[in-house]
């Protein structure tokens, strides 16, 4: 391939112009960047690609030069083959805009400055040339966790996509690398009545949130605790965002007077009185000058953080939700599977019991837990059957003597169920 310039191994030197970045599918499954997944056109709108970030990252190429190369695949076969972009698309079109502008910029091979058509008319790729859309979904993924996150809108609908095109709590798990509660997250969120979710992916209320109000059964009860806590989330950050320029104004105060103190103790050192000055007035008060420097730019951090947290949080949610029905929100109950019983209950049981370790719990009591988390883990509802069996292990129960006793629980067993 013309376009393509081997260097060593899988790295190699391709034209920029041959780069292609694949679209958002109209059906079926096939790969695309996860960024693409917040909305609007692929790639454009997703998080990352706002004007400061693409901005800050297209100085630094220009500064500095790609500092990584990007990830590509080749797909298609003969004259359909095409160079599809995997991983770096912020950069790619950072390097587009560059070679658009003819920016001057600086020469990685040559170490000096030169127009950015030239320079980056070729860029180090390293090429997977057999790489499937699953396992290309997975390097994307990877690429982003280490960069700007791609934001919870496109996580929603990357996940909403993989489950309509048939991939596995285990695929999803291997591509992404985040655990079996984010799966259940996105499941509740995906309950959401459209009001609620379409608040989720504008960025008004975080995934925790969302799933939270995905347990309130009730649809209008639900939409207004959703609203209440937008309004608490819009009022919290006001006030937030209030107190932080109070801060960022004080901070720039100190430093007006830092800066002043240290022209007089400047100018003091080189006239007349300088025999007057104590040693180091000077450099003490530059030191000054440099602290609230650093104060400054804290609390500008500080208030630019505020700017940006507008999203209703647990704190906004159960202030809603006392203003709507007078109560905090029910917790979302988590549901443990077999292996995690297996793991925390029934494995140490066992340990316990052979070690004969008391500090755990009594012998008896402990093969009872065993009993019952093995009946819940392997699906038998018989309570019946787990006592008697737990009867017989512990062989402390006379057969003759507590028969009745046996039976009386079993019948208030019984009854208590189906009260129930």
């Amino acid at each position: 391939m013309d376009a393509v310039i081997p260097i060593r191994n899988d790295l190699s030197r391709v034209r920029v112009d041959a780069i292609q970045v694949a679209d958002l599918p109209a059906d079926g499954f096939a790969f695309s960047n996860p960024r693409s997944f917040a909305g609007g056109r692929a790639g454009i709108d997703g998080q990352g690609f706002d004007n400061l970030s693409m901005t800050e990252l297209r100085a630094s190429i220009i500064e500095q030069g790609l500092q990584h190369p990007l990830l590509v695949r080749i797909i298609g076969e003969g004259d359909n083959e095409e160079i599809q972009l995997i991983a770096g698309e912020r950069r790619l079109r950072c390097v587009w805009k560059i070679r658009d502008e003819n920016t001057e910029c600086f020469n990685r091979e040559s170490q000096e400055l030169g127009p950015g058509a030239d320079v980056h008319e070729y860029v180090e790729c390293r090429i997977y040339p057999d790489l499937s859309d699953l396992d290309a979904m997975k390097f994307a993924w990877q690429e982003n966790a280490t960069a700007i996150g791609i934001g919870e809108a496109a996580n929603y609908n990357w996940f909403c996509y993989m489950r309509k095109n048939g991939a596995t709590d285990e695929e999803m798990l291997a591509i992404t690398h985040k655990t079996e509660s984010w799966i259940r997250s996105m499941d509740r969120v995906a309950t959401l009545d459209e009001h609620c979710r379409n608040l989720f992916l504008t960025g008004q209320i975080n995934q925790t949130v969302a799933g939270l109000l995905a347990d309130i059964g009730d649809d209008d009860e639900r939409i207004a605790i959703c609203d209440a806590t937008c309004e608490y989330a819009h009022d919290r950050v006001k006030a937030e965002i209030a107190k932080r320029e109070s801060a960022l104004r004080d901070a720039r105060e100190d430093k007006a007077l830092a800066d002043a103190d240290l022209i007089v103790a400047e100018h003091r050192e080189k006239s007349s009185e300088a025999e007057e000055v104590s040693p180091g007035a000077t450099k003490a008060a530059a030191k000054a000058v440099e602290v609230a420097g650093k104060k400054v730019a804290q609390k500008k951090r500080a208030r630019d953080q505020s700017v940006k947290s507008k999203k209703g949080t647990t704190r906004d949610l159960v202030a809603g939700s006392k203003v709507v029905t007078g109560q905090r929100p029910k917790k979302a109950v988590t549901t443990l599977r077999a292996p995690k019983i297996e793991k925390c209950f029934i494995e140490p049981s066992l340990a316990a019991i052979e070690e004969e370790d008391d500090k755990v719990g009594d012998v008896r009591d402990l093969k009872l837990i065993v009993l019952l988390c093995t009946a819940i883990v392997e699906g038998d509802t018989s309570l019946k059957k787990v006592m008697d069996t737990f009867y017989e292990e512990v062989g402390e129960v006379n057969e003759d003597d507590d028969e009745g006793e046996r039976e009386e629980y079993d019948d208030e067993y019984d009854a208590r169920r189906d009260s129930e």
